[in-house]
């Protein structure tokens, strides 16, 4: 069900996928695998998330989040804090921030260079919305330390997001500088 509601969201048939994720939450219920029926409830918090409904949004958040938290997978605790930055840092950057940290930490528990590289680049980004504008740009160094070693494709791919903070970063001191990264992350 999960790749059914994932191939239904690339395609643009959100009613699809959603009918997946609840067939994958109710396979979960059925079998007593709470980290399934926690995985459909991030999944559902997500396409809720990208429909704009923050009330289901919010629900399916908060239905899986104390399965999430005992996880043994850095990986299943990654996209549940993803999830949920994602749904606080468009409201509420302050709230973000701590969870963005928590983001980082998995991050690195798990080890995954271009995972730790996306958290720290999203960890700058709502820094720098909030005017901290050292920590961002400690965050975005050690993004770029982590995206050095990577293959080509993967490393352009995640450069395209550092590009834009650091964008955003420079642009009230030079405005110049700033529009050349934004170009670069456009020819990228």
């Amino acid at each position: 069900h999960r790749f059914l509601g994932m191939l239904a969201v690339g395609q643009g048939r959100l009613g699809d996928a959603q009918a997946s994720y609840e067939a994958m939450l109710a396979a979960g219920e059925r079998m007593a695998d709470a980290e399934q029926a926690a995985n459909a409830h991030g999944l559902l918090a997500a396409l809720f998330h990208y429909m704009g409904d923050t009330a289901n949004e919010w629900r399916h958040l908060t239905l899986a989040a104390p399965v999430m938290s005992r996880s043994a997978s850095p990986g299943v605790r990654y996209v549940q804090l993803t999830l949920a930055a994602a749904a606080l840092t468009s409201e509420s950057p302050e709230s973000a921030l701590p969870v963005h940290d928590s983001m980082v930490s998995v991050a690195r528990e798990w080890g995954r260079a271009p995972v730790i590289a996306e958290a720290l680049t999203q960890r700058a980004a709502t820094a720098l919305r909030l005017g901290d504008r050292t920590r961002a740009e400690a965050d975005l160094n050690e993004a770029r330390q982590w995206l050095g070693g990577l293959d080509p494709a993967v490393r352009e791919r995640l450069e395209v997001p550092v590009l834009r903070v650091e964008s955003d970063l420079l642009r009230p001191a030079d405005p110049a500088a700033a529009a050349a990264t934004a170009s670069r992350a456009l020819a990228l």
